[in-house]
């Protein structure tokens, strides 16, 4: 879901590239930023030190975001084949808000919170890697269609919708915490809940992220009514 902006990060920085070092001083020749070492760690330290914090909080954004494995961000829909009692249990009944634990091959299972609606086939998870983790990296990088994932679930019911009001609706999340936000909101609208005693209320969306491809959902996948506020940062 999110994407490899290498060049694009490396463009942002050469425009700046020259004004850096006339700036400090810099007689080396600064190289790409994802490849320079300490240089631009002392060069965002030295711009910080003289008071260009905005310039230097930016370049240490895109270094971070070079050096952050990709693909970071993925979409996994799958079936629910039969449970493991019983080979002639394939339903799957969960309400928006609900999580699953779930485990791949032979790593330690891990939840994660349902992102589709229970009206839709299916289920959809949204998956941000963890550096370091044992089941994001596999979930990123290894599996493929026709796999198998093992599910157990649903699990919770902490994070629920409330039965309809004249109230509007408001969900804030930022990165993939909007999941559980995805399926109420789908959900919301199949069912015609954004609408009480033939009046029609609002539902917000306020998502956040540094990144525009951060956001596991967007305005492309929000219903046509839906006010959907996004806040994202881009490259200096």
């Amino acid at each position: 879901m999110d994407e490899d902006r290498t060049d694009e990060i490396e463009a942002a920085v050469d425009t700046h590239r020259e004004a850096i070092r006339e700036r400090l001083d810099i007689e080396e020749t600064l190289g790409p930023l994802g490849e320079s070492g300490d240089a631009w760690d002392r060069v965002t330290a030295e711009l910080s030190a003289q008071g260009e914090e905005e310039l230097s909080g930016k370049l240490e954004a895109l270094k971070k975001r070079l050096e952050r494995p990709y693909p970071s961000l993925v979409s996994i829909r799958f079936e629910i084949g039969s449970a493991a009692d019983d080979p002639d249990d394939t339903s799957f009944e969960f309400v928006p808000g609900q999580y699953v634990r779930i485990s791949y091959q032979d790593e330690e299972p891990r939840v994660y919170s349902i992102a589709s609606s229970p009206n839709r086939d299916g289920v959809e998870l949204c998956i941000r890697r963890v550096p370091g983790g044992e089941l994001t990296p596999d979930l990123c990088e290894r599996v493929q269609p026709g796999d198998d994932l093992f599910v157990r679930g649903p699990y919770g019911d902490e994070l629920m919708l409330s039965e309809p009001s004249d109230r509007d609706l408001v969900f804030v999340a930022t990165g993939t915490g909007v999941a559980p936000f995805k399926s109420m909101i789908d959900y919301v609208f199949e069912e015609g809940m954004d609408e009480c005693d033939g009046e029609r209320r609002d539902v917000w969306l306020f998502l956040g992220s540094s990144w525009e491809d951060h956001l596991p959902t967007g305005r492309r996948s929000a219903p046509a009514t839906t006010n959907a506020t996004t806040s994202t940062s881009s490259p200096p």
